[in-house]
């Protein structure tokens, strides 16, 4: 009997209503970089760019339709993610397109679940080629999203939602810590995203722990 590598496992693993949550690094893999290759080819968003540097979303929005569908958290729908900062090092940036892969049927439903800010701006502060960098190009882009394999779901994230990095400004750099508070728009955006990739509402799970 042959042998499943690696991929062929996670994808296996989603078909059969497994989660998959990819942030920065895990989403590349997912999603692929600029190029679009994707070892695993478990997700149907394309890829504008990435490789930026180190620095942070200056404010993220919750989709329209991820709002109205109710699969956010009723705390991070209320308002707590509008000037909240968001970690990003070298994370991809995602296209508003979507885009299915005849390989893999099982890919469907793609959703957004976080965006930049209409009035955001990308602050690089090390790492770019030209040194410190504000890229507003990208607003209104989407930094959180997901799609269905199979019966399982894919949940990625260009930036970092584990980490803390309010304290950051255009002039200074420091290595982010994590979130301060279990109730942080960070923390709960984190939890709200495995609650994703486990076909679980965070918005239900959210009041029953209330």
């Amino acid at each position: 009997k042959k042998r499943l590598g690696p991929q062929s496992k996670i994808r296996k693993f989603l078909s059969r209503g497994g989660g998959y949550v990819g942030i920065c690094a895990g989403a590349y893999l997912a999603a692929g970089g600029k190029s679009g290759r994707s070892p695993l080819k478990i997700s149907m968003w394309k890829t504008a760019s990435g490789m930026l540097g180190d620095g942070y979303f200056s404010s993220t929005a919750l989709d329209n339709e991820a709002r109205d569908r109710g699969i956010i958290s009723d705390e991070l729908s209320n308002g707590i993610l509008k000037d909240s900062k968001m970690f990003y090092a070298n994370g991809p940036i995602f296209k508003n397109e979507t885009e299915g892969n005849s390989d893999f049927p099982e890919l469907r439903n793609p959703k957004a679940v976080l965006r930049m800010g209409p009035d955001a701006y990308l602050r690089i502060l090390v790492g770019s080629k030209s040194g410190k960098a504000t890229h507003r190009r990208h607003r209104g882009s989407p930094i959180v999203v997901m799609n269905d394999f199979g019966a399982g779901k894919v949940v990625l994230s260009t930036g970092h939602p584990e980490t803390d990095v309010h304290s950051l400004d255009y002039n200074t750099w420091h290595s982010p810590q994590k979130p301060s508070r279990c109730n942080s728009a960070e923390a709960q955006l984190l939890v709200s995203m495995v609650y994703l990739a486990a076909n679980r509402n965070p918005q239900a799970e959210s009041a029953m722990q209330g």
